[in-house]
């Protein structure tokens, strides 16, 4: 149970926060801690761990400018909000979870950053990207790495 609240609380809006809490169980790992169900049959916050770190989920409230990825701006897919996790084998994790719903959107690979990493859309409109620590680097190593891969080593 969630004794004290990490610096940062991923906060997530979706379609079907009963669906999303159970993928977000069964596929990520995640432990329900609680949900307060809203008299419209949706979940007005639910606490999930992941790890050390909470996500909440909530269902959909337009009039109070909560939506999920789906609706942002009406395109489909759009990215609100990404979800980093780390996990064993990234590729283990990327292939259950395209294996359980999830779209993938960049194959598991090697970063530059050191890590192996791989980026699915959850059912429910997320991105998050499934990472794996290979090789920490130091901040000095990943800025080089980064110039290289975004502007040719400026």
């Amino acid at each position: 149970m969630v004794q004290k609240c990490p610096k940062v609380v991923v906060a997530l809006t979706v379609e079907n926060a009963q669906a999303a809490i159970q993928w977000y169980t069964d596929i990520l790992g995640a432990v329900e801690v609680f949900r307060i169900p809203d008299n419209q049959g949706g979940i007005a916050h639910a606490a999930l761990e992941l790890g050390d770190s909470v996500i909440t989920i909530n269902s959909e409230y337009p009039a109070s400018l909560r939506v999920s990825p789906n609706n942002v701006c009406g395109t489909p897919g759009a990215r609100a909000v990404a979800c980093n996790l780390f996990v064993g084998d990234a590729q283990v994790a990327f292939d259950s979870a395209v294996g359980s719903g999830a779209t993938p959107i960049e194959p598991v690979a090697t970063q530059f950053w050191g890590d192996r990493t791989g980026i699915i859309c959850d059912p429910f409109g997320h991105h998050w990207k499934l990472s794996q620590n290979m090789m920490p680097q130091t901040p000095q190593d990943i800025v080089m790495r980064g110039q290289q891969v975004f502007n040719g080593g400026r």
